[in-house]
């Protein structure tokens, strides 16, 4: 969605015209791995969230590692809400945690899927704080709303562009954001940190090319993608689709990737998910 987004102002950029194949299926892992096997001519880009990079090889064997890409830049970043269900006896996040504590095991998180960066934030809670949930796979972000609202679940870690209109129109609670920063779309809900828990958890986007791309190419692509995310007509989809545009050099982006890699292998091999 986010590429789409961008093919109304490519053309103004990118000295060839775009074309954008969407390939699904084992958590990202098999688009990235055609893009990245692809010859390193700058042709071929991969656009994607880090799921790939940062959650999926600690689950199953994947065919490419740190070497085998580089990053051109970040597109987007959004962090997580965790909401609970409207009649839930706490209002924010350190009311959740004591809950927890005092009952263990009886809130009910509904997640995704397992493995997700979602279910590993909460997990990471979960070994933080010495607390215990009770994970629910949902079986995608879709039926992860739909069991909040329907009451199914007590809380979800959603991405802010899929909880914050949910938040905004009253139809669940916001216990914190799950970043080291507000989200500026309800900047009145605190952060973890701030009511004593600290915790990351979001998804961020990232443009990426096959090693050995070489850097002339990789400054193009880096340079036409920048002025695609500060062209004002494409900031006027961003905000209709919630995108979460927010730029980051690779330098920036490479280290972040590198931080929540080692965090989430650290929790998935504590949790016993590698297959």
């Amino acid at each position: 969605m986010l590429v789409r987004g961008m093919l109304t102002v490519m053309g103004n950029y990118f000295p060839r015209p775009m074309v954008v194949v969407n390939k699904p299926g084992g958590g990202g892992t098999i688009g990235t791995t055609e893009a990245l096997m692809a010859k390193p001519d700058g042709y071929t880009v991969l656009v994607t969230g880090w799921g790939p990079f940062v959650t999926q090889p600690f689950l199953k064997d994947v065919q490419y590692g740190p070497d085998d890409y580089e990053v051109v830049l970040q597109l987007s970043r959004i962090p997580r809400i965790l909401c609970a269900k409207k009649d839930a006896p706490y209002d924010d996040i350190k009311e959740m945690m004591e809950y927890a504590k005092a009952n263990p095991g009886k809130v009910l998180v509904g997640i995704a899927a397992v493995g997700t960066t979602g279910h590993l934030g909460m997990a990471q809670m979960e070994l933080d704080y010495n607390v215990k949930f009770n994970m629910v796979p949902q079986g995608g972000g879709g039926p992860q709303k739909v069991a909040l609202l329907g009451g199914h679940v007590d809380i979800a870690p959603l991405t802010a562009s899929e909880g914050g209109p949910l938040v905004t129109s009253g139809q669940v609670k916001a216990l914190g954001i799950m970043d080291n920063a507000r989200f500026s779309e309800i900047p009145d809900v605190p952060t973890g940190e701030e009511l004593g828990y600290a915790i990351e958890s979001g998804v961020a986007w990232h443009a990426f090319v096959p090693a050995g791309t070489p850097p002339e190419r990789v400054k193009m692509l880096h340079d036409a993608f920048k002025k695609c995310l500060e062209d004002e007509a494409f900031h006027k989809v961003a905000a209709k689709l919630n995108l979460g545009v927010k730029y980051a050099d690779a330098d920036f982006a490479e280290k972040d990737i590198s931080k929540f890699r080692d965090i989430y292998q650290k929790i998935s091999a504590e949790l016993g998910l590698k297959k």
